[in-house]
């Protein structure tokens, strides 16, 4: 199928792993208010390995590439470390639930300084990577594909091919809106969410309309 470009509201955002690869899973809501999941296959996570100041950088990233068949580059940079010019090696994986592990690992070869960025979330390195904001307007070229297995609840599917970028924009997409006011009860000091019933729901949805769901006594599973 041919690539189309997808004008969307960034909703959410989570990642699956699939056979040791990732995929980053992006929410969103289109111009025409259509409920859409695009799936970027192609981002690798990826930490970077500190070196000592006589390390010799090309052997280093030598060595780290043995370290698992999870590496699928080790490349040597230049970064700043408050401030400081270092010597670094960029290790890019395949899966980020084995990020820290593999970084464990790197951290004890000869050569090596520390490890750092491989505790920060695999979605939230995308989204500073991409300059993505959420509850923002973003612009991606796409296919559609089969949706994945359990079936999302969206009206459309797509593969990320490039992108997705930011785009301006201060108009809301269609939002279904759900906001809830609880209260609890505890007849000492503060309410404890193991013994203390819920008495009182109040949800007012987006179209004005409300329901408030009343325990009957302190049984509150009605509610």
């Amino acid at each position: 199928m041919s690539a189309e470009e997808c004008r969307f509201w960034l909703l959410d955002i989570n990642y699956e792993v699939v056979g040791h690869e990732p995929e980053v899973w992006l929410w969103g809501i289109t111009d025409d208010g259509k409920r859409v999941l695009l799936l970027d296959r192609g981002y690798w996570p990826y930490f970077y390995a500190v070196l000592k100041e006589d390390a010799e950088p090309k052997a280093v990233a030598e060595r780290i590439k043995t370290i698992s068949p999870l590496i699928v580059s080790a490349e040597p940079v230049d970064r700043r470390y408050f401030g400081r010019p270092v010597k670094a090696v960029k290790v890019v994986c395949k899966d980020p639930e084995e990020l820290e592990k593999i970084a464990k690992k790197v951290a004890k070869l000869e050569g090596v300084k520390e490890c750092l960025e491989d505790d920060i979330r695999y979605s939230m390195s995308y989204l500073i990577d991409k300059g993505l904001r959420p509850c923002g307007w973003h612009v991606a070229k796409v296919k559609p594909v089969e949706p994945p297995k359990p079936s999302p609840q969206v009206d459309a599917v797509y593969e990320v091919l490039e992108g997705p970028v930011a785009v301006e924009g201060h108009e809301l997409p269609a939002l279904r809106l759900l906001a809830f006011y609880m209260v609890a009860y505890s007849p000492r000091g503060s309410p404890r969410p193991k013994e203390n019933p819920v008495v009182v729901i109040t949800a007012l949805t987006g179209e004005g309309e409300r329901k408030t769901f009343v325990a009957d006594g302190e049984d509150d599973k009605p509610v």
